[in-house]
């Protein structure tokens, strides 16, 4: 694996991480993003078998009331890398891939807890801001970002 399929996967990572929680292209799906890594990669029939396998498996999960799912996308590109780089296929993706999709599940919900610490102080913020008029639209937009990121 090259440096240069390194810093693309991460790119797309990345991407494809905001596309997770903005749900606008859903090229989080394991489908899509095991055929775009496995594009990267040189082997797009295997990114895309590992992908469909992924997808099986994950498809009906949703984050409903306190239940939270695995990550998907950590969990999908840590296998078709691993899959594909290995050789092995689709049974050493999901052994590498499950784990790491639950781990960084539990980072997530860890940096949530640390961020919901700012969200009184920015919604007091805004609310003196507002009160004051000292808020122009742009500012008002900048921390609406700022909340919605959290």
């Amino acid at each position: 694996m090259s440096f240069a399929q390194i810093i693309i996967i991460t790119i797309i990572t990345g991407l494809v991480g905001i596309d997770c929680y903005m749900e606008v292209f859903q090229t989080y799906r394991p489908l899509i993003l095991g055929t775009i890594i496995g594009l990267v990669m040189g082997d797009i029939k295997t990114g895309l078998i590992i992908g469909a396998t992924f997808e099986m498996m994950w498809m009906g999960l949703m984050p409903i009331g306190g239940a939270v799912p695995p990550n998907m996308v950590i969990g999908t590109v840590i296998g078709v890398v691993f899959g594909i780089a290995s050789g092995k296929g689709a049974d050493v993706a999901i052994g590498f891939g499950v784990p790491f999709a639950v781990l960084m599940q539990g980072i997530v919900i860890l940096m949530y807890t640390g961020f919901s610490y700012f969200n009184t102080s920015a919604t007091k913020y805004i609310q003196h801001c507002i009160l004051s008029k000292k808020l122009n639209k742009k500012q008002y937009i900048y921390m609406n970002w700022i909340i919605d990121i959290k």
